[in-house]
């Protein structure tokens, strides 16, 4: 019974009811969310120093100084959410994570962004998902470039089967010897305007860390690739001192 009459509500309930709030859903308080603490905070500085204000600002002080995230307000109903528990940025401030959920709050809910930009949850979560086929055959640049930031260069290389085209041994200036290698995929990516992709090896001399840094692909030369990451060219590149 419960299963038809709610069948038969809904039904009735819903084609009312979002027909009248599809198109305000989407709207949020604008007056109250975090983006408000700041005009907050200077009015709060000339009420302190004796200048008075509207008898409505304090409430509304503290109503943003409650930890209100967002709030919908309806006629009859308003929704509050409470600020995240978990957040993380990258060093250009933008909502990044390639381990986690990048924002996730008190509810569990989650929300994955790589960059600033929105990203599916299985490439965090299930990421033994991005298969070699997986990845060649994504058309959305943003999801593809997302896979390349989970994996890695290192593991896009191991995927894509890249391979060494060029290894060199230069000796620079202070007798240290460093061997850079050229690695290569053997297939081109409409991406990248139907070019292969190309990485050089190097090692840290103090730590013995190996490095991939992506370069143009159309370098035939492990030393001319790592060249082109420094001020020098092909026939300067050697360094006094490295660490």
């Amino acid at each position: 019974v419960w299963d038809q009459v709610w069948d038969q509500v809904w039904d009735q309930v819903w084609d009312q009811v979002w027909s009248q709030v599809r198109d305000i859903w989407p709207q949020y308080s604008s007056w109250i969310d975090y983006s408000n603490v700041a005009w907050v905070a200077h009015c709060e500085f000339f009420r302190r120093i004796g200048i008075n204000l509207t008898s409505k600002f304090e409430p509304y002080r503290d109503l943003i100084l409650s930890g209100v995230f967002q709030c919908y307000e309806y006629k009859n109903i308003v929704f509050a959410v409470e600020p995240p528990v978990y957040v993380e940025r990258n060093s250009d401030h933008r909502l990044h994570s390639t381990t986690r959920a990048a924002v996730e709050f008190s509810d569990s809910s989650k929300y994955y962004f790589i960059n600033g930009r929105s990203i599916p949850s299985w490439i965090i979560e299930n990421k033994e998902q991005i298969t070699r086929d997986a990845f060649l055959k994504e058309s959305n640049a943003e999801i593809k470039g997302a896979m390349y930031e989970v994996l890695g260069q290192e593991g896009v290389m191991q995927l894509l089967g890249a391979e060494v085209v060029d290894e060199q041994t230069i000796t620079h200036a202070n007798g240290d010897e460093e061997t850079v290698r050229l690695f290569k995929t053997s297939e081109t990516f409409p991406e990248i305007e139907n070019r292969p992709f190309a990485w050089v090896e190097m090692t840290c001399p103090s730590t013995g860390t190996r490095y991939l840094q992506g370069v143009e692909p159309h370098h035939t030369s492990a030393k001319e690739a790592i060249a082109s990451l420094s001020p020098f060219g092909v026939e300067e590149y050697t360094y006094d001192l490295r660490s």
